[in-house]
């Protein structure tokens, strides 16, 4: 099961179904593989969400999101991870079967909010420039390339790593590549 930490921004827009449906998984252990943060940023007026694994901080966007054209969350969320996981060449397919189902963790852990926040910082002024002159699926391949080579620290670890090489090392480690 996925447990997904909301940001009250992006809560509010995500599908109201979704929300409610949600169960509160806060306080079950689960490997933090599974937990998954999500934030929104803005580019062109167009709301875009972002979210990072709490492990690896494996990240992926979802551009120019609209809860009408996407009924269900889950499965466009599902989606956009596979093919951003694919794109640094890792198989979804035995990951995505643990991610079949979601709940909502109302627990924040500081690590994945700031990566996030980080994200925010470093690319987002360069995607607004290059925004108008990229078309939507170069823009994503953009971010989804930056933000999985992008070296970063983990805590308790030493030296740096890009989110893409953790997050094969750790799906290799559960034996699901």
């Amino acid at each position: 099961m996925i447990k997904l930490y909301q940001t009250k921004r992006l809560s509010g827009n995500l599908s109201p179904s979704f929300c409610r449906a949600l169960p509160d998984v806060s306080a079950e252990a689960a490997d933090p593989l599974l937990s998954w943060y999500g934030d929104m940023f803005f580019l062109a007026r167009k709301a875009n969400l972002l979210f990072t694994n709490e492990l690896t901080k494996f990240s992926f966007p979802l551009l120019g999101y609209r809860k009408a054209e996407h009924p269900d969350f889950a499965a466009t969320f599902r989606a956009c991870l596979a093919r951003t996981l694919q794109l640094h060449g890792i198989p979804p397919g035995a990951y995505l079967e643990q991610a079949a189902e979601f709940g909502r963790n109302a627990k924040s852990n500081r690590s994945p909010l700031a990566h996030i926040s980080r994200l925010k910082i470093d690319f987002v002024p360069s995607l607004k420039a290059q925004a108008g002159f990229m078309g939507k699926e170069g823009l994503w391949r953009r971010c989804a390339c930056d933000f999985n080579t992008f070296l970063t620290s983990y805590p308790g670890g030493t030296g740096y790593a890009a989110p893409a090489e953790m997050m094969r090392e750790e799906l290799e480690k559960r034996q699901l590549l």
